[in-house]
Order: structure tokens, then sequence, then C-alpha cells
């Protein structure tokens, strides 16, 4: 297992970002790309043993079940690439004009084709803080994302990470575990490269990443304390793939949503935006996007 250097050790023990902050900020966007309503379906999920069974008892040809229609949003570099691609999860604060504009336009300026999967409007539901829906199934939507963004000539198949704020940080930390081959329906076993989280959940994280990882948390997180996400990175499993720590001093849950503003309690904890904490992450997200999604061979 390699840890990238991302962190330092101080005296406490708590693993601290490196500070960054008198660099220069990700640069403006000077004519932002265009955001684009698209459709498609999340992936297909195999149908299990006893319902295969069953079907061929019944001199069917088992299929998978269909996935359910989608809508995302798309923003995409100029030029006809392939380029690479990042699929967004939005966390339970849905698709916030941040989310579903600004990000995936800053995204898009750096050289990616970014899709923000929304789970939510075709489903007529809600995004809700408190539970998730048990009808949603985020890890087939995502995949879904992907396989979508597989069809379209800009965009290299071969070169996709995902990126997830908060909820959606906890379907990055599923995605990168070693998943069964029934999970969802891959015919073309396409992968993920990198993924990207804030405001993770690393509790409940596998000691094993499959791809590369970048874990960004405020030292003050409330709702998920930073200190699992330190855990996680002393602890991994031998052959993991390698993580990369963040940990912003001063930074609420939510430290990327301008929404947040100068902060409010919400669900029994805190989220602030904090502007410093969102530019330093920015920058190390597109470095490690350069590093993991740029460099990987066709």
């Amino acid at each position: 297992m390699r840890i990238s250097a991302a962190v330092s050790l101080i005296g406490s023990g708590l693993l601290i970002a490196s500070p960054v902050w008198g660099q220069s900020p990700a640069p403006s966007i000077a004519t932002a790309p265009a955001i684009e309503k698209v459709e498609f379906n999340s992936a297909s999920r195999p149908l299990g043993k006893l319902m295969e069974q069953r079907a061929r008892a019944r001199g069917e040809d088992p299929k998978p079940t269909p996935g359910e229609h989608l809508e995302g949003y798309l923003a995409r570099p100029e030029g006809s690439g392939p380029f690479p691609a990042v699929v967004v999860l939005p966390g339970c604060a849905g698709l916030t004009p941040y989310v579903k504009e600004e990000l995936p336009q800053q995204l898009a300026s750096w050289g990616y084709v970014a899709l923000v999967v929304d789970s939510w409007a075709t489903r007529r539901i809600e995004p809700d803080c408190m539970k998730d829906p048990g009808s949603v199934d985020r890890v087939a939507d995502s995949y879904g994302g992907f396989f979508y963004l597989a069809t379209l000539p800009f965009a290299d198949r071969t070169r996709v990470g995902v990126l997830g704020v908060a909820d959606g940080a906890r379907i990055v930390l599923t995605l990168v575990q070693p998943l069964p081959d029934d999970w969802v329906f891959n015919p073309d076993k396409l992968t993920f490269k990198a993924g990207v989280t804030y405001d993770p959940m690393c509790a409940e994280a596998d000691a094993k990443a499959t791809f590369p990882l970048l874990l960004l948390i405020g030292q003050r997180d409330q709702r998920y304390p930073a200190r699992a996400c330190e855990d996680l990175t002393r602890n991994p499993a031998v052959d993991s793939a390698p993580m990369e720590l963040a940990v912003f001093p001063d930074a609420h849950h939510g430290f990327l949503e301008p929404k947040w503003g100068a902060g409010q309690d919400m669900f029994g904890y805190h989220v602030e935006y904090n502007r410093e904490a969102a530019a330093d992450s920015l920058q190390r997200t597109r470095d490690f996007l350069g590093r993991t999604l740029d460099t990987v061979s066709h």
C-alpha cells in the first residue's frame, strides 16, 4: 500500500492537509462550458440464482433486470476528444446550483467530461438527509452514468473517475470496494479508475481500495469525524490501491458547498462553507485527477 504525501503528521497525531493556501487557487472559468440535460438508464442488475432457475424452468432466457430511467447534467471540454470523464454523485442536499452547474463546469474546464447523476427527479422523490430511500440504488445509478459516458464518442471509457459529495461520497466508498461480479450487469467489464470523496463517511469504508482514492474532509466535521479517515489510511489492506487524505483545519461538513454560507446547524450537525478549504480541495482534486486519469494507458 502506498499512501501519497498529501498529509503531514503533527504532534497531536492528527493528519492535517499540508498548507497550499499560499498557492494560486484553481483558475477561474473564463467561459463556462454549457450544461446539457441528458437521459440514460441506471445499470441493469443480474437475476439472482433462484430467479434465473425459475426463468429457465419456464423455458425463458434469463435476462438482467432493466435499469430505471434517469436524468443527468453533462458538461464537456471544447474539442473532439476523447477526454477522460468523471461521474459526479451529489449529496443529500441534492442538485444545488453548485453541484448541478458550477462543479461540472469546473471539471470540464480542466479537460474532463463531467456527468452529474440525478437519482431523484425521475423517481419523483426528494433527497433526504435523514435516510436514503430503499428504492434508490445509487450504485446502479453510478454505473448507469458510467455506461452512458462510455457511449459518447468524445469520452474515453478507459479513463473514467467518480466524485462524490457527502452521501455521494458514501457511494464512492462502496464503489471502491471489491464488489461481486453480479452486482451490476457489466458485460464490458468497465471499471472506475479513480475516486474523489468530499466529506466521506470513512467509518464504513473497506480497508481495500480497488482504485486510487482521494479523501477530503474538514477537521471539524461533526457528521463524519475525520479521525475515521485517519484510521483508514493508517491501516489499509496490504493490496489496496493508493489512498490520499487531506484534513482541512477549521473546516466543517459541507465546506465545498456555497449554499451553506456562514454556517447553520441541521440534523444535529453543523454545515458551513469554507472558501479557503474549498479552493485548496479543488486544487488537490485537479492534481489527483491529473495523476490518475490523464496517465492511464489506452
